[in-house]
């Protein structure tokens, strides 16, 4: 019994996260400039929130091999949004941050987002975007887990 109960959860999370992924996904996608991929927003957005960040930690966080992270950085410092500075400790460690545009880059596109986003959340209150989010920060630290 738990079997055929634990085949519909997993069916309708399937479904329902599919259809949010694709449609807000989408959105969110259109609303963006043409030159910033969801890894470049991704990378901003992460780089705004922490200090310290190095290749391989976004590397692990986006589950991608440390070539493609690095093609990624330096199509965000060419594009001025980006800055490598040494470790004064470790010169093999590289720290990534954000530059001034990078930073105002990343406001606009913040915004633009929270518009995109806000009307759908606005429709199903507070309390449910709450709770809804919060199964989804569950879900993400049992991830976070597989990876350690």
């Amino acid at each position: 019994m738990a079997n055929e109960r634990m085949t519909e959860i997993v069916e309708r999370y399937e479904r329902a996260t599919y259809m949010i992924n694709r449609r807000l996904s989408s959105k969110v996608k259109e609303g963006l400039p043409n030159d910033i991929t969801p890894e470049q927003l991704f990378i901003l957005r992460y780089l705004k929130r922490n200090n310290d960040v190095s290749s391989s930690e976004l590397a692990d966080l986006l589950c991608v091999g440390k070539s493609t992270i690095t093609s990624v950085i330096s199509r965000m410092v060419n594009k001025g949004y980006v800055v490598r500075t040494p470790s004064q400790e470790d010169r093999r460690v590289v720290y990534l941050s954000l530059t001034e545009e990078g930073d105002r880059q990343h406001s606009r596109i913040e915004e633009t987002i929270y518009h995109i986003i806000e009307p759908y959340i606005s429709k199903i209150g507070e309390a449910k975007a709450f709770e809804y989010i919060a199964v989804l920060e569950h879900i993400s630290e049992v991830l976070m887990m597989d990876l350690e």
